[in-house]
């Protein structure tokens, strides 16, 4: 809003400028009837406020680059899973689930009741329960963390820099989906994967990516 208004007036003052050099140039031409001296003081004016309605004019885009680059703060009120977190921006509760990725918990929900990879998948939470929950080591209920939105999945800041995406993704808990396209983050979560693979962590450790390879496609 604050830059249309700016941006009307930086028109409008353009107009008015050029369209005060035409009209400078018709009272040239009728000198002998107005002093030389009223001339420059209206061209001097002009000018002044062209000049002064172009520096608030920036001034306006910088202050709206800064509140557009303004973070998300929200506090962590419950986690259901590495799948899904609640937050709350004051008075607004929402759910979170990692952007750019296809965890475990989704891969089982996407694959074939009975399947060979849904047994997998609950086999290798058997043998590592505290991976069940592993957002929990270093997520806190009550704190403030940074999040962005992006295509109705939430990114968010779990350590510094770094996204619960990429955590997931660095310890086998989930794949980058086939799919994603974010040049911001693409080289980063390709990272964070293979980490995990050439370490065999999580479901490179086990049959879990062989034997779930379809769910994995239909993301």
């Amino acid at each position: 809003m604050i830059s249309n208004l700016f941006f009307g007036d930086f028109i409008t003052v353009i107009s008015c400028f050029f369209t005060g050099k035409a009209k400078v140039s018709s009272m040239k031409m009728k000198e002998n009837t107005i002093p030389p001296n009223t001339l420059s003081i209206s061209f001097n004016l002009k000018s002044s406020i062209f000049f002064l309605l172009f520096t608030l004019f920036i001034i306006s885009q910088n202050f709206i680059y800064l509140e557009a680059r303004e973070p998300n703060l929200a506090i962590l009120k419950n986690i259901t899973s590495n799948d899904f977190q609640r937050f709350s921006i004051k008075n607004s509760s929402f759910v979170c689930e990692p952007y750019g990725v296809l965890t475990l918990e989704q891969i089982y929900k996407k694959s074939q009741e009975n399947s060979v990879c849904r047994k997998n998948i609950k086999k290798f939470y058997i043998e590592n329960r505290d991976l069940l929950y592993y957002s929990q080591s270093f997520l806190k209920l009550g704190q403030t963390y940074h999040i962005e939105f992006k295509n109705k999945k939430c990114i968010i800041y779990a350590q510094g820099q770094t996204t619960l995406s990429q955590l997931l993704l660095s310890n086998g808990l989930g794949v980058k989906k086939l799919r994603f396209k974010d040049q911001e983050f693409d080289a980063l979560f390709q990272t964070s994967e293979y980490s995990a693979k050439i370490q065999n962590k999580g479901l490179w450790q086990s049959d879990i990516q062989r034997s779930c390879t379809a769910a994995i496609q239909r993301n």
